[in-house]
This record gives C-alpha cells, sequence and structure tokens, in this order.
C-alpha cells in the first residue's frame, strides 16, 4: 500500500465514522465476539462427538456389530444365517449354511435344488473341510473358516483353501451360487518332528471385511511373527497394517468399525497367558494409537464405546469411552471352565453372551452405558432382533 491508498483509506473510514458510524468501536466489538463464540464453539466440538462421527454404521458394507474369535452368524434385516457344524469324521468337518426367516422362526438350509436331502457334498448349503487328508482334491475349494463367513452387500463370502492358497469366497443369497473372488494368502502349514515323528499342523487366516477390503492375518500360533494385512475387495495387491517380531507375538480379534479397525496386540508367556493392548487403526490416514491398555478379553465397539471383558475364573468388564480412552468398570461375574464370552450391540443395549463348552447360552447379561440392566438365565434376547 502506497502513502496515497494509506491517506485515502484513513479519510474514508474517518468519514464514515462521522456521517454513519460504520467503523465504530462497537461494531468491531462485536464482531470479534462473534469470532471468539465461533472459535469457541469449535474447540467445544468434543472428542467424543468427534468420534461418534468417523464411528458411523453401514449394515450392507461394514463389518458385523459383534466379536467372536470366528463369528458363524450373519444376520440381515430379514432374519439370519448360520454355519452349523453338520458332522465330523476324525479331523475332516462338513459344515451346513442355514437360514432363519424372522418373522416366521422357520430355519431352512440354504439350498434350491429339487429333491436335496441335504445330506451330500453336493447340496449348494454344505462346506467340506479338507485342508489335509489323503480325500482332498487339489482342484476343489474346501471351506477353512471354522464357522466364519461374513454378510457384505446382498452376498456371503467365507474363506476356502483350493491348492496351497487361501480364497475369498462369495456366495449368493439363496446358494446357488459359488465363486472364487480373489486370491488372500498361501495357506499356512507348518510341519515339525518330533523324534521319529513328524506333525503338521495348519493355521486359519482370521478375516474381516469392510467398506471395500479385506483385512486378515496369517500366523503360526506360538511362532516368532505375527502380521496383519489388508486387500482390497477384488484386488491384488497386499498392504500391510502392522508387524510384530517377538517371542510368541499375536495379532487378533480384528474388529473394524467406522473409519477404524480395532486389534488385540501382544505376546504370550509359557503359561499360555497374553500381554496385550488394544489398537486402532486409522483407515483415512493409515495411522495406529493405542485405543486401551492391558486388554486381552473379548470385546465390541458400539456407539463410540468400546465394551471388554478382561480375566478369567472372575471376568470384569469395563466401558471405554472412544473421546477420553478412559475405562469405566461396569459389572463382574464369576466365570465357568471352558466358558467363552461374546458381546455385541443390540437395539439400545449391549448384549453378553456366555456360552459354554457344548456351544450353548449359560445366561445373557444386558448392558446400558456404565450399567447392568439385568442378567437373564434362560437368553431372552437374539441378536439383532431390533433391525
Amino acid at each position: 500500500m502506497n502513502t496515497y491508498q494509506f491517506i485515502k483509506k484513513t479519510c474514508l473510514c474517518f468519514f464514515i465514522l462521522i456521517v454513519g458510524g460504520g467503523c465504530s468501536s462497537s461494531q468491531v466489538s462485536n464482531e470479534k465476539k462473534k469470532e471468539e463464540n465461533k472459535n469457541t464453539a469449535i474447540a467445544n466440538v468434543t472428542t467424543d462427538q468427534i468420534a461418534q462421527k468417523e464411528l458411523s454404521y453401514h449394515f450392507d458394507t461394514d463389518a458385523q456389530c459383534d466379536l467372536g474369535d470366528y463369528t458363524d452368524y450373519a444376520y440381515t434385516k430379514n432374519g439370519y444365517y448360520h454355519m452349523k457344524l453338520l458332522n465330523q469324521e476324525n479331523d475332516n468337518m462338513t459344515y451346513q449354511l442355514t437360514f432363519t426367516d424372522k418373522k416366521s422362526g422357520k430355519t431352512v438350509p440354504v439350498c434350491t435344488k429339487s429333491n436335496c436331502t441335504h445330506t451330500s457334498a453336493d447340496c449348494d448349503a454344505n462346506f467340506e473341510e479338507g485342508y489335509d487328508g489323503d480325500h482332498a482334491s487339489a482342484n476343489k475349494s474346501y471351506y477353512i473358516g471354522y464357522g466364519y463367513f461374513q454378510y457384505y452387500k446382498g452376498s456371503l463370502y467365507l474363506p476356502v483353501k483350493k491348492g496351497d492358497y487361501v480364497y475369498l469366497m462369495k456366495v449368493g443369497a439363496d446358494g446357488s451360487t459359488r465363486s472364487n473372488v480373489m486370491k488372500l494368502c498361501r495357506f499356512l502349514q507348518i510341519t515339525k518332528k518330533k523324534g521319529d515323528a513328524t506333525e503338521t499342523a495348519s493355521f486359519y487366516p482370521m478375516l474381516q471385511i469392510h467398506r471395500g477390503y479385506v483385512y486378515f492375518t496369517n500366523d503360526e500360533t506360538g511362532g516368532k511373527t505375527a502380521t496383519l494385512y489388508r486387500k482390497k475387495m477384488g484386488g491384488d495387491q497386499i498392504e500391510t497394517i502392522k508387524h510384530l517380531k517377538s517371542h510368541q507375538p499375536m495379532i487378533y480379534r480384528i474388529h473394524p468399525y467406522g473409519n477404524y479397525v480395532f486389534y488385540i496386540a501382544g505376546t504370550m508367556d509359557s503359561k499360555g497367558n497374553m500381554k496385550s493392548n488394544l489398537y486402532a487403526y486409522n483407515t483415512k490416514n493409515k495411522k495406529i494409537f493405542l485405543a486401551g491398555k492391558n486388554i486381552s478379553g473379548n470385546y465390541t465397539v458400539y456407539k463410540g464405546s468400546i465394551y471388554y471383558t478382561n480375566g478369567f475364573k472372575t471376568m470384569r468388564i469395563y466401558r471405554l469411552s472412544l473421546g477420553s480412552f478412559q475405562p469405566t468398570y461396569i459389572t463382574k461375574t464369576a466365570m465357568k471352565e471352558g466358558e467363552s464370552v461374546h458381546l455385541y450391540g443390540n437395539g439400545k443395549k449391549v448384549v453378553v453372551q456366555f456360552v459354554n463348552n457344548d456351544g450353548n447360552l449359560d445366561k445373557q447379561m444386558i448392558l446400558e452405558n456404565t450399567k447392568k440392566v439385568a442378567t437373564y438365565k434362560t437368553p431372552k434376547i437374539k441378536p439383532y432382533q431390533n433391525l
């Protein structure tokens, strides 16, 4: 600005002050207050609100809201699919895919073949495991999900082994079509010698599909490395999210939700106890942050909070806000030997399921925010009944 422009601007402001009061100190003060109020409003957007925004849930494209080591239910708005163990001969198992209608409550095998008895491998609903043994054919796809499968964009997806590799199989909602849509990784088998004997152990990838990506691990339990990968649906390029190299490292219980992928990572001691934490991978900026310390049990992410369990004989339940990351103790309960725990969101509440060795429900506990609402000896609430 030259001298003439400066004098002209100063005189203009002086003229307005005299004639119209346009540059009054009160107006400047009001504008300043408006700006301060605007900045204050921005500052008052809590991290809880930000977390809530980034943790939105889309039914058709997102990983299911509950979590077990291997999820054997897939929920739709009209009912739910179940992958149940049909029979077991030695180490070779057959699973059957069923569907339960929400309105009628009727359960049927997912098969469209007429006059099918639903007992043979030719049934659309039946899936064989054939990862080892002489009967396994290199040209056939064998199911290796241990009950896990997922509903995604109107179809079902599950991991299969064909030859030496793990593929993602797409199954039609009525069971009539099957196709291997992408190769995930090499099927992991470790052969070790014990004296004169040779033992072969097979390891299964844990995976979740979420918003166009497949997230999975492919590790030897008790090995020296553990890695979390992801691949774009239908793509070939593999990305490494996290790689651990130590004594018996583990990455497990992968749980995508919103813009994050949560997982537990740590190491196992000689007694089989895990020393681990909960981490979150931001799918937008690809950064990882610590979400919760000393968490090794089961958990679920629900409406901006993480509900998780810790302990064995006595199990404690906590709620972890994704805004403050401060855990709040809710309740505790005695655990039976061999009992497992599963958590999921249902309507406005969180349901905690206690499953015995036979795979049956012992009881259900209902949580709301940081309170235990009720415990049912006979389970009364079904998963996703409010959808």
